[in-house]
């Protein structure tokens, strides 16, 4: 091969992962919101055995999945436990994938920190995969909280009344 040959193919190649670099950058603590809006199932058994589901919060639950080894997670915890704490009608559930892979695979979990965003009711209301900021966290979590009150606005449940509690 000759240099300048080798010079273009470490060239394409730099950019290559420059590309991919940057794609992957973007991605990191972006919401990906759930656009089903089905309440799920309230049977007693599937609510009591999901780790989820068994511990909801009056508006909001937000549930961090993490491992042990995972180099984001005690700051995303931290982030997450503060903002749990200034409102108490938002539940704050860590799960740790490596302990609950039942869990991990129920909600298609493929990298940790995930942090999943619940409603009021247990629907899934959006997901973010990697790490993100303790204000980007608050600014999404307002945003899920004020678009959830919009579409559940006088929907009657099954657990006992409003869901609007």
């Amino acid at each position: 091969m000759s240099p300048l040959t080798a010079v273009f193919v470490l060239s394409g190649l730099c950019l290559i992962a420059t590309a991919l670099g940057l794609l992957w950058r973007l991605r990191q603590g972006r919401l990906v919101r759930n656009r089903s809006q089905q309440t799920p199932p309230w049977h007693p058994a599937t609510t009591t055995a999901d780790p989820v589901l068994g511990r909801l919060g009056l508006r909001a639950t937000i549930v961090q999945m993490s491992t042990d080894v995972c180099a984001h997670c005690p700051s995303v915890r931290r982030s997450l436990t503060a903002i749990s704490a200034a409102d108490p009608d938002i539940a704050f559930v860590e799960i740790d994938v490596g302990s609950d892979l039942d869990t991990a695979r129920r909600y298609g979990i493929r990298r940790t920190p995930t942090v999943l965003f619940f409603d009021a009711h247990g629907s899934q209301a959006g997901r973010v995969e990697g790490p993100a900021t303790q204000s980007r966290y608050r600014e999404l979590i307002d945003d899920l909280l004020a678009t959830g009150a919009e579409h559940t606005a006088g929907i009657e449940g099954s657990r006992g009344g409003s869901y609007g509690r």
